[in-house]
């Protein structure tokens, strides 16, 4: 495995034990003041061993100095809070709720409209955009959702993967990299290299976590997959640019997109052997700039 893999591989065992911790840190019943304790102990613990994951995830992708330290000042700043609660069951129980499991829709927008694959920012963000975003943060989970956009969506990162398969035709290619799987080589072949598909880069990271930008589709369309048993994957994308909404209502799973949305979301759950061909009629579905044009042509709009 070579290393950008293997970074990815780190990256996302990282994830999922951050959001295990998360689940694991809310609190049950609490019957005694030293129950009551005992709690805020696992709570402050739980923000140390916390702050070390993110400190490595951002080792993993060599950020620098001052996002290191805009993470540990957040992270003591949680901690700081724990200190100073009086151990009243509501306190603790606010405390976890805000600055741990909480997401506000707001922060949400701001990490999409921010952190999206071939980005203007993003092809070499800056660092007080990030460090930005994490100074607006106001939990772990949102802090959790901003370094898992940073991942999946730095397309230097993903291109330093070893590649397994290219395909192209006068206009696109289609690369796979990264770990050789069944599932993997099923959404590869899915890609119609025949047709306006939009330069895509197929990560495969495992046997069922598989990363894909597509570029000119919704400006850079991100789809991500995720294993939910034996026989389903889960499939959740992300389209960074909407104009029209009209555009965009017969995509499978989408929510529904409102005039004067400027970006769009979607997910669903399908059977292993059918994800290939799911994953890319979203692809054919999701407008290119042309399409645009198009669509604005023939209802004689400007």
């Amino acid at each position: 495995m070579d290393k950008a893999l293997l970074d990815y591989v780190n990256f996302f065992n990282l994830d999922l034990a951050i959001k295990k911790q998360i689940f694991d840190l809310n609190g049950k019943d609490y019957l005694s003041y030293d129950k009551l304790v005992k709690y805020a102990d696992k709570l402050y613990d739980g923000t140390n061993s916390l702050k070390n994951k993110f400190l490595n995830i951002c080792k993993i992708f060599n950020m620098s100095n001052d996002i290191l330290v805009t993470v540990c000042e957040f992270m003591d700043k949680i901690r700081d809070h724990i200190v100073n609660t009086d151990y009243s069951e509501q306190d603790l129980k606010n405390i976890y709720n805000y600055y741990f499991a909480s997401m506000s829709v707001d922060r949400l927008n701001e990490i999409r409209k921010n952190i999206y694959g071939d980005s203007t920012i993003y092809d070499d963000i800056e660092e007080w955009v990030l460090v930005e975003i994490i100074n607006n943060c106001t939990s772990v989970n949102e802090l959790l959702h901003v370094f898992h956009q940073y991942a999946i969506n730095n397309l230097d990162a993903l291109r330093s993967v070893s590649e397994i398969a290219y395909k192209e035709n006068e206009k696109w290619s289609v690369t796979l990299r990264g770990e050789d799987s069944d599932l993997a080589r099923q959404v590869y072949d899915s890609f119609d290299i025949s047709i306006d598909v939009g330069t895509t880069d197929i990560v495969s990271i495992g046997d069922d976590k598989i990363l894909i930008t597509v570029r000119d589709r919704g400006h850079a369309l991100q789809i991500e997959t995720e294993e939910k048993n034996d026989k389903e994957i889960g499939v959740y994308y992300f389209i960074p640019k909407v104009l029209e909404p009209e555009m965009f209502d017969n995509i499978k799973g989408i929510t529904k997109v409102e005039e004067g949305d400027t970006f769009a979301v979607g997910s669903f759950v399908t059977d292993k052997e059918n994800v290939g061909s799911e994953i890319f009629n979203i692809v054919k579905k999701v407008p290119s700039d042309y399409d645009y044009i198009e669509f604005m042509h023939q209802n004689n709009r400007k």
